[in-house]
């Protein structure tokens, strides 16, 4: 997926799905996504024969699923998984390497995921402004601090570009290849000012009107900013491409225009031997 300058006339209108239509319609958008355009046969919870894709998740009173568009055929969609304190998921600190923070068990933490809009808004502002309503409605709604979601290693420049980051947790094995674990704090006004996230203009509204949370967020910043997590510095990525190149046949034998272009569009992800980093006929 690639972004391109805003094209929306006006704000879009993020909604909470509350009904049961309302929630099938959801449903019925992810299987037209993932099944009948992206074919993904691997993918779980699918209902071939209503054409739905929904977990005991999605129905959960803990998860909302935000939407825009008309409730009963949505033009895009988003999974946020709230956990108050105390009520971490062992399945969610599994797969978001979770123990590397020191208090999470003591924050309100969300899981963002299922993120999708229908081909025609892809070249529009709707994405962005989907995860923007959606943020902003589960900070001041549910006070939280902590947001973690993952994105496929060719969407992580979007997503950083929203304000998540990575934070060198393990990455993420799933039916759709490998996925990067991300981290965004609701509190760090300060490196969503830097990535000009466009979280960033509601989230000041909330601080000033005392509605963002205020605990100190520096003992996540602590293992944010002191992890190696994905390298994405031209210079770095091309000593590491060099590296490489001397012990690997494979970037030996490309030519040093394909190895430029290498460092310019890619990044290097530090994974454990034996990583499993795509699967035969993905």
């Amino acid at each position: 997926m690639r972004t391109s300058p805003p094209t929306q006339a006006k704000p879009l209108q993020v909604h909470v799905a509350t009904t049961p239509a309302a929630r099938e319609g959801i449903y019925r958008l992810r299987y037209r996504i993932y099944v009948d355009e992206q074919r993904d046969d691997q993918i779980a919870h699918v209902d071939h024969t209503r054409g739905l894709l929904c977990s005991d998740i999605d129905e959960d009173p803990q998860t909302l699923l935000f939407f825009i568009g008309p409730a009963a055929a949505p033009l895009g969609t988003l999974r946020v998984r709230l956990i108050t304190p105390g009520h971490l998921p062992e399945d969610l600190q599994r797969r978001y390497s979770m123990a590397l923070f020191p208090d999470l068990h003591t924050r309100v933490v969300c899981e963002v995921g299922y993120l999708m809009v229908v081909p025609a808004m892809r070249q529009t502002a709707a994405m962005i402004g989907l995860t923007q309503g959606a943020v902003e409605h589960m900070v001041a709604a549910h006070r939280v601090e902590v947001m973690f979601a993952n994105c496929a290693p060719g969407l992580l420049a979007t997503y950083r570009r929203m304000g998540l980051r990575p934070y060198g947790g393990q990455l993420i094995a799933s039916s759709r290849g490998i996925q990067v674990p991300l981290i965004a704090l609701s509190g760090d006004l300060a490196h969503l000012r830097r990535v000009d996230s466009p979280w960033l203009p509601a989230l000041r509204r909330l601080a000033a009107a005392g509605r963002l949370p205020a605990r100190d967020i520096q003992p996540l910043l602590d293992v944010i900013e002191g992890s190696r997590g994905v390298e994405t510095d031209l210079s770095r990525i091309t000593a590491e491409l060099d590296s490489a190149a001397a012990v690997s046949t494979f970037l030996e034998r490309l030519p040093e225009p394909t190895r430029e272009r290498l460092s310019r569009e890619g990044f290097v992800i530090p994974v454990p031997a034996g990583t499993e980093v795509i699967e035969a006929g993905l």
